[in-house]
């Protein structure tokens, strides 16, 4: 979102309060009117929209105002992610609840807890404005790489997501093109 930009115009057409708020109130959240929202930059694919209900910042995750083909599943498949990420010791915003319900808001969502920081895609941490500082980001980003990719995915419930077989040689394949 550009700095000038009104949050609402942003978000008109977006995202249903009064629908999220019923939705909400059907999963079970605490109650209160969903307020404050706002576009977070960053997403290049999909949009997040952080709000607050009865005290708790959420993060609302969705497919783009004209969506691929294809981006309700995705959306769905990185819900159930998350989900299966609080069986493990990887830092990651803690998954609240999925729609797959395209009458809600016209597309498939999740919402996870909001998590305090600045994603690097968009800003720097004040930390990294120094060469030592960027090179902790690096270190920091590659350690917690590894502890993802040390997760055992079968385990945490994804072991029928995707194809692994595999995978690493598709991915130099697709690289290599």
């Amino acid at each position: 979102m550009a700095d000038h930009e009104d949050p609402a115009a942003a978000l008109a057409g977006l995202v249903d309060v009064a629908a999220l708020t019923r939705w909400l109130d059907g999963q079970g959240f605490a109650a209160g009117p969903v307020e404050g929202l706002v576009p977070l930059a960053g997403g290049t694919q999909n949009l997040l929209v952080r709000f607050r209900r009865a005290g708790t910042a959420y993060v609302l995750r969705r497919p783009s105002r004209h969506p691929r083909p294809r981006a309700g599943e995705t959306i769905l498949r990185e819900a159930r992610v998350l989900e299966a990420l609080a069986s493990t010791g990887v830092p990651h915003p803690r998954w609240a609840a999925t729609c797959a319900d395209d009458s809600v808001l016209g597309v498939p969502f999740f919402v996870m807890r909001a998590v305090d920081g600045v994603n690097p895609m968009v800003q720097r941490p004040a930390y990294a404005e120094t060469a030592g500082g960027r090179r902790r980001l690096v270190h920091v980003a590659a350690a917690e790489l590894a502890r993802i990719g040390r997760v055992d995915y079968a385990a945490a419930g994804l072991g029928d997501l995707g194809r692994p077989q595999g995978f690493l040689a598709r991915q130099g394949t697709r690289a290599s093109r």
